[in-house]
């Protein structure tokens, strides 16, 4: 008996780099169960099915025991060349058009007359079997033992002969009975559309937000009000919501410029045109400003890492602590004393230092960030 030798373990080693680290975001269809279970059928590889049943390697099956003695029609290389030849390809599609190519259609020669024919038979159909190049008549039985093919898949092959078509593998391209129609979908994405987005000011990632008052919950909620025929659960609602928007809720605590704030309430109150183009114009322009610094830093970084001589300060003063920190109601808006904290980042060594005092020793101006500065260099 002819048996493929590779193992299921030892073929996958192979195809799979282990070296490439998978990234985030890239799919590997070829390391899912289902097509690693597919690829194994083909291969003729001992393998687990689904429901974790060992399933044996290719093997050459039982004779055929007819009158014919179909196996000892070919000769004993026939056995293994099949099984290799089985083994060889790379697709089911591959296998069935060679296997469809060895069947041959014939017309019934001798009907034998009865009062109930439900069964009347089209055509009869002829088995081969290549042999040193030549092909070989044998039953049916014995086919499916050299090539070591199941009884429903050529009967699968013998139906689409009398349709005049080619084989074509349909497995898991079937639309599933919960798929939504096309039209949900539009309707879906051109709701979570339609909410207003807003992009963060600072930071080199711009970060895109709705509102803070909403949630997936109540965006749910209104859709369901707009589209009362659609059967849109909310698991199904955020599902999509997910995969196909990358918004968070709520602008970032330390996303706050003031001269961004003053634009935008100047946009959305009640000016005349000139007054907003004028506010959009300073707007534009600040935030210009902004990206060519976020720029001058980043490219500042670089040349740090690129170049020994080359050294880049940055420096600014972070959020105000206020002292004592108690979370009692009526003593929170009696607390007076304010401690600046004054950051020198350098870009070189990644390393930062703080300047921390309160409010009772040095003010929070251009003088004390001067003499900070000068106490660093000397440092």
């Amino acid at each position: 008996m002819a048996c493929s030798s590779s193992s299921l373990k030892s073929y996958f080693e192979e195809a799979i780099d282990n070296n490439d680290i998978r990234k985030k975001g890239v799919k590997r269809t070829a390391e899912y169960k289902r097509n690693i279970i597919k690829m194994a059928k083909v291969k003729g590889l001992e393998h687990k099915n689904h429901v974790n049943k060992l399933v044996p390697a290719r093997c050459t099956g039982q004779e055929c025991g007819c009158k014919k003695k179909c196996f000892r029609l070919v000769s004993d290389n026939t056995f293994i060349e099949a099984v290799n030849q089985m083994n060889g390809f790379n697709t089911k599609n591959e296998q069935d058009v060679f296997l469809q190519g060895l069947i041959m259609r014939k017309d019934v020669q001798r009907r034998r007359g009865r009062k109930d024919e439900p069964g009347r038979r089209e055509a009869m159909f002829v088995y081969h079997v290549r042999d040193s190049g030549k092909l070989v008549a044998v039953c049916k039985k014995a086919f499916l033992s050299i090539y070591c093919v199941s009884e429903s898949s050529v009967k699968r092959l013998c139906q689409l002969i009398l349709l005049g078509k080619s084989p074509s593998d349909e497995r898991g391209k079937h639309k599933p009975s919960s798929a939504k129609d096309a039209t949900i979908l539009a309707d879906i994405h051109s709701h979570i559309s339609s909410f207003p987005v807003h992009q963060t000011h600072y930071g080199d990632v711009d970060i895109y937000y709705l509102s803070g008052e909403l949630t997936v919950k109540k965006m749910h909620e209104m859709f369901v009000d707009k589209y009362a025929d659609r059967n849109v659960s909310y698991h199904y609602y955020h599902k999509y919501f997910k995969s196909h928007f990358s918004l968070k809720f709520g602008r970032p605590s330390v996303d706050t410029c003031v001269i961004c704030e003053e634009k935008s309430i100047k946009l959305k109150s009640c000016l005349n045109d000139t007054a907003k183009r004028v506010a959009t114009a300073e707007l534009l322009v600040h935030k210009r400003r902004s990206k060519k610094f976020y720029l001058t830093l980043k490219r500042a970084s670089q040349l740090c890492i690129e170049r020994d001589d080359f050294v880049a300060l940055s420096f600014d003063y972070m959020q105000n602590i206020s002292l004592p920190k108690i979370p009692v109601q009526d003593m929170y808006y009696l607390r007076q004393l304010t401690v600046p904290v004054f950051s020198v980042h350098n870009l070189k060594t990644s390393e930062a230092v703080f300047y921390i005092y309160h409010e009772g020793q040095a003010k929070k101006g251009p003088n004390e960030s001067e003499l900070l500065t000068q106490s660093y260099y000397v440092d």
